[in-house]
């Protein structure tokens, strides 16, 4: 989600229309998703960017102007309830347990903090019926109401 918003938000400035987005990670996962997610943002927009991936942040950052590195513990706080239900949901995903996706969301602040948690569950088989073709076969299941 992070990865997905971060390039959504650089290839919404015109300014940027040629803009070089390199990532790294030393999780090569995470890596292949963090490059999946940006792929598929830049398709949507254009496709403008060219996009790059190294386990390594020095190769990374041959050539940069700007570079993103360790937040301050306050600021990484405001980001870990988001990036921990990324986390549950890709865990989810790779482990094809459809429950553990739904209860990621329940962990979600946003959702948290506008709907009950048997309203988040129904949104959930809801996103899943309607977004179906998206997933992999064995994630296309409604999660009964009572698993929660």
């Amino acid at each position: 989600m992070f990865t997905r918003q971060l390039v959504a938000g650089l290839l919404s400035f015109t300014e940027l229309a040629d803009i070089e987005i390199s990532m790294h990670d030393v999780v090569g996962a995470r890596l292949g998703v963090a490059e999946a997610s940006a792929r598929q943002v830049n398709a949507h927009c254009g496709p403008r960017a060219a996009i790059n991936m190294d386990f390594g942040r020095k190769a990374a950052l041959v050539g940069s102007e700007h570079a993103m590195g360790l937040l301050p513990t306050q600021r990484a706080a405001l980001n870990r309830p988001y990036l921990s239900v990324a986390e549950l949901t890709i865990e989810g995903a790779q482990t094809v347990n459809p429950r553990m996706i739904h209860r990621a969301i329940l962990m979600d602040p946003n959702a948290g903090s506008a709907l009950r948690p048997d309203q988040i569950w129904d949104m959930c088989n809801e996103l899943v019926r309607v977004h179906g073709d998206l997933l992999p076969e064995a994630l296309r299941v409604d999660v009964a109401t009572d698993a929660l």
